[in-house]
């Protein structure tokens, strides 16, 4: 929570832009698509920093994320439903930490009357930024608030004021999207995280691995 605050004061002071900073610009959540397939949210095969987001073969050294769907059909409808901007992350320890850009992943599938869920497991990939890097990501994403004109001072964490309407037909989203390959990739993965969901889905395992 320190760090978090620290982080928005540093926007907030540092930006030249008049909007505040605030919750919404420092975890992003992504609207889900009206279908599966065709949609404009990142996969593990969208190409970011130096190949694809995620390995795919990362998916064959853990379980399965759920027992109702085969490697295949996760690597498929994988997407990334949330980005979290971390100036601050506590390794090697709280006193000398990492920036990074994460990334929350989930499989979508069609739910009740067709409307895309999210499945109840989830992958999380971090990506490590020296302190330059992670200069230019902030000014990126000045620069990206500014053209879209958005205000998010004050608003609760939702899913994100740029895309809550047009969902992923956004150019909002799009733009942002590409901020994020602009930084993430598997030339700075340091981890990946994972929860599997098992049983009746009220089971839940925990891993994690190098993602590489």
């Amino acid at each position: 929570m320190k760090a978090s605050l620290a982080f928005i004061l540093t926007l907030a002071l540092g930006s030249s832009v008049s909007a505040a900073w605030d919750l919404n610009d420092v975890s992003y959540l992504m609207p889900l698509p009206t279908h599966v397939g065709g949609d404009n949210l990142m996969g593990i095969h969208t190409p970011g920093r130096g190949g694809p987001l995620l390995n795919p073969a990362f998916l064959g050294t853990i379980p399965p994320l759920t027992p109702v769907m085969n490697e295949g059909d996760i690597a498929a409808s994988l997407r990334v439903i949330a980005v979290r901007v971390d100036p601050c992350f506590p390794l090697p320890t709280p006193q000398s930490c990492q920036k990074q850009i994460r990334l929350v992943w989930q499989p979508i599938e069609p739910g009740f009357r067709g409307r895309v869920q999210s499945v109840d497991a989830a992958l999380h990939s971090f990506y490590v930024l020296e302190d330059q890097e992670f200069s230019s990501l902030l000014k990126d994403l000045e620069t990206w608030k500014k053209i879209h004109q958005l205000q998010t001072a004050g608003l609760p964490l939702q899913i994100h004021p740029a895309w809550a309407q047009q969902a992923d037909k956004s150019p909002a989203l799009l733009a942002f999207n590409d901020i994020v390959k602009k930084y993430a990739g598997p030339a700075n993965i340091s981890r990946v995280t994972v929860m599997v969901v098992r049983g009746g889905g009220d089971m839940y395992d925990f891993s994690g691995g190098n993602g590489g």
